[in-house]
């Protein structure tokens, strides 16, 4: 029935170019290339939907990035060489040169330190104890965790292991490992007593990516290959009867496709598409007591709920965008100035998402060493800056973002910083 659609669909295009757009020769290429974008969106891509029942676990494994955040968090056309392969593949084929590209060693952090600090003492020293505490105690943790979680509270890290680019006659090729974390903490209210949920991933990440030219001129292609170890703790119970969340771990092999076309009537355009998961992605959990740290044995019927809370997989998501570099000679002071455009299938919350909130918009513009970039991300201001070394990068983000168990209570904003070393 989709195949049918997508054929009435192909026709309808074709004859409103024809009719309206025939003596155009940018406009004709451009809305046929996005003819067939929607094409293949109407094939494959699933319907927008919630993440899994609150817990909203990241399928797509991927560190967070300070510079990608900082211009609204959009990048699929024209993302950063040292981590397209898990951002969109086609990048490898492109021309950037024949000098392999190294990545020695990177860490990333983003959070926002004061209210993690109040969250570790909040763990640490009320809840850890919250059955031997007295009703009144238990009323004021419970006051406690509503200010402190009412918005959901995030810290996210990420250690960026030994990766190379490099290429191999017109392929273009990239290897490299990563480790990201996450731990997300939200009070919910309601009933008696409100829910405490909370949530932490571990992913542990080897991508191998390969990008080539195709065919006509502009067009690229690309494919990526990922192996994920995850280790999962999730947890939603009232806060009263909060203990300890059992750790669930599995692990898949992942295929994202990529493709990226330079658009040749308007110098500078590139329209790109990322499918994440296109094949694999889906993970089946068992209890784990992640290297002994977590050796006790779990309350009853713990890690059954936890599981349930990580079966709902969302299937494969998308990115389609848009990256323009503004012409040199309209900023004959500054280096290459980019605005990008995205549009995601995933959403970041535990809800539906509206068509806005998956539109991603952002500016990066180079100046010396620095780059200064801006951006909207789900309607939310993001900015930054990055201090280009040579041999050590440094990129700083502050920026909103919308996640939580439903999206009126997700419109937080953070800090994210890297310092990464390569060449």
């Amino acid at each position: 029935m989709s195949r049918l659609r997508c054929t009435v669909w192909r026709e309808d295009w074709i004859r409103f170019v024809s009719t309206h757009f025939h003596d155009q020769p940018f406009i004709s290429p451009c809305c046929t290339w996005i003819a067939a974008v929607v094409i293949v969106f109407s094939l494959v891509a699933p319907s927008p939907h919630a993440s899994a029942q609150g817990s909203y676990a990241d399928t797509h494994a991927m560190p967070v990035l300070p510079d990608m955040l900082a211009r609204g968090d959009a990048g699929v056309a024209r993302p950063d060489l040292y981590v397209s392969a898990l951002i969109n593949p086609a990048q490898l084929g492109a021309a950037w040169g024949n000098a392999p590209r190294f990545t020695v060693l990177g860490v990333t952090a983003s959070g926002r330190p004061g209210r993690i600090s109040d969250a570790i003492d909040l763990f640490e020293d009320e809840l850890a104890d919250i059955e031997e505490r007295t009703d009144e105690e238990v009323d004021e943790v419970e006051r406690q965790a509503l200010d402190l979680f009412r918005r959901p509270l995030t810290l996210r890290s990420a250690v960026l292991l030994p990766s190379a680019a490099f290429r191999a006659g017109r392929v273009g090729m990239s290897a490299g490992a990563f480790v990201t974390q996450t731990a997300r903490a939200q009070a919910i209210p309601g009933g008696v007593s409100p829910d405490i949920a909370v949530f932490g991933q571990t992913d542990g990440i080897v991508a191998v990516g390969a990008g080539v030219p195709i065919g006509m001129t502009g067009l690229r292609a690309g494919l990526t290959t990922r192996y994920v170890r995850r280790y999962v703790s999730t947890y939603r119970q009232r806060v009263e009867d909060y203990d300890v969340p059992p750790v669930l771990s599995g692990s898949t092999i992942a295929v994202d496709l990529g493709v990226q076309y330079d658009i040749a009537q308007v110098k500078g355009l590139t329209a790109g598409l990322a499918v994440y998961d296109l094949v694999g992605g889906n993970i089946s959990y068992d209890q784990d007591d992640f290297f002994g740290a977590f050796d006790d044995e779990p309350e009853p019927g713990s890690v059954e709920r936890a599981q349930s809370l990580l079966d709902d997989y969302d299937g494969p998501s998308m990115r389609l965008g848009l990256a323009y570099v503004i012409p040199r000679r309209y900023m004959p002071r500054m280096g290459d100035t980019t605005v990008l455009l995205d549009w995601s299938t995933a959403s970041t919350t535990g809800a539906r998402q509206s068509v806005f909130r998956r539109l991603r918009l952002g500016t990066d513009t180079k100046a010396g060493p620095l780059q200064f970039r801006a951006g909207l991300s789900q309607g939310l201001p993001t900015v930054g800056v990055g201090i280009d070394g040579r041999v050590v990068y440094i990129d700083y983000a502050i920026y909103g973002r919308q996640e939580g168990i439903i999206p009126e209570d997700g419109s937080t904003y953070a800090h994210a910083v890297q310092i990464r070393f390569g060449w």
